[in-house]
C-alpha cells in the first residue's frame, strides 16, 4: 500500500507540474510589439523608422522609409495634367505652384514669393509660413500625421478663405510625381532600375542603402550607432559606412546619423510598448 501510495503522489506532482506550465506546449507566449518614430531627414524629407521586436525585446523587423517634404506636393505640377481646374500660381517667371492646398485640417494660400500661408481666422492661425511650420518639430509631426491619413489635398478655389472644390491627392503610396510615390521605398529616387524617363542608376540605391542598415541593426543591436565612420572619414577605406567596428556595407554618407538615432527611437518605443503588455 505504501508503494501504491508513492505512485499516486509522484502522479500527482507530474500533473500539478503540467498545470502550471501548461505541459509546455499550452504555455502562453509573450507577446511582441512595435514602435515608429520620425525625424526631419534628408532633403528636409520625414525619416520614418519602425521597429518590431519580439516578447523578449528582440528586434525582429527594422523599417526604414522616407517621405517627401510638403514642397513636393504644391511644386508636383504632374498633378496640374489631371487636374485642369486647379489654379496655379507662377513665381519670378520659371516656377509653377498650386495656388491652394488643404495639409490635414489647414488651408493655405500661396502668396508671389512662392510661400505658403494658413488662411481663415482660426484663433491657432500659423504664422509662419508652410515650409518654416513645417520643418519644427510639431510641424514635422503635423504633417507626418496629415500624410499617413490620406489628408494632402490641392484645392480648386476660395470661398471666405475655405477652399472648395478640393481634389484629394492619391493614397501615400501612389503619387503621381516624377518620382511615382511620396514613400522613396516606392518611388524611382535613387533607383537601380531607373526607366527610359529618369535614367539608370548604378549603385545600392535608397532600397539597397537601407535594408544594409536595417540587417546591420537585426545582426548587431542599436548599442554601436554613435560610432559611425563614413566612407574615406579616419582611415575607412572600405567604400562604405562602419559602424563599431562593422561594415554595414551601406553607401549613405552625413544622413547616416539621422537614421540609426531615429531607429533607437523607434526601437525604444517598441521595447516599451512591449513592457505594456507583459
Amino acid at each position: 500500500m505504501k508503494k501504491l501510495r508513492n505512485i499516486w503522489l509522484v502522479l500527482l506532482a507530474v500533473f500539478t507540474m503540467c498545470g502550471f506550465a501548461a505541459c509546455s506546449e499550452g504555455a502562453p507566449q509573450k507577446t511582441g510589439a512595435s514602435g515608429t518614430a520620425i525625424a526631419l531627414g534628408h532633403g528636409s524629407c520625414v525619416t520614418e523608422v519602425t521597429v518590431i521586436v519580439d516578447g523578449y525585446g528582440n528586434p525582429v523587423k527594422v523599417q526604414f522609409d522616407d517621405i517627401f517634404p510638403a514642397s513636393n506636393v504644391y511644386g508636383n505640377m504632374a498633378l496640374k495634367k489631371e487636374n485642369d481646374g486647379v489654379p496655379t500660381v507662377v513665381i519670378n517667371e520659371k516656377t509653377t505652384q498650386f495656388r491652394y492646398l488643404r495639409i490635414g485640417a489647414r488651408y493655405f494660400e500661396c502668396d508671389a514669393s512662392g510661400k505658403y500661408y494658413e488662411m481663415g481666422n482660426a484663433a491657432n492661425k500659423l504664422a509662419d509660413d508652410l515650409m518654416t511650420y513645417y520643418k519644427t518639430e510639431e510641424g514635422t509631426q503635423w504633417y507626418y500625421d496629415s500624410f499617413v491619413a490620406n489628408a494632402l489635398y490641392i484645392c480648386a478655389e476660395s470661398e471666405d478663405g475655405v477652399q472648395v472644390g478640393e481634389v484629394k491627392l492619391a493614397d501615400q503610396y501612389k503619387f503621381n510625381t516624377a518620382n511615382g510615390s511620396m514613400r522613396k521605398r516606392y518611388s524611382r529616387y535613387w533607383s537601380t532600375l531607373g526607366s527610359g524617363s529618369i535614367g539608370q542608376i548604378t549603385g545600392l540605391g535608397f532600397n539597397g542603402n537601407m535594408d544594409m542598415l536595417e540587417n546591420y541593426l537585426l545582426a548587431n543591436g542599436f548599442e554601436a550607432i554613435d560610432d559611425i565612420v563614413l566612407p574615406g572619414k579616419e582611415g575607412n577605406t572600405t567604400g562604405y559606412n562602419v559602424i563599431g567596428g562593422v561594415t554595414t556595407g551601406a553607401t549613405l554618407d552625413a544622413d547616416t546619423g539621422i537614421y540609426l538615432k531615429t531607429a533607437k527611437v523607434a526601437y525604444e518605443k517598441a521595447l516599451a510598448a512591449q513592457k505594456d503588455l507583459l
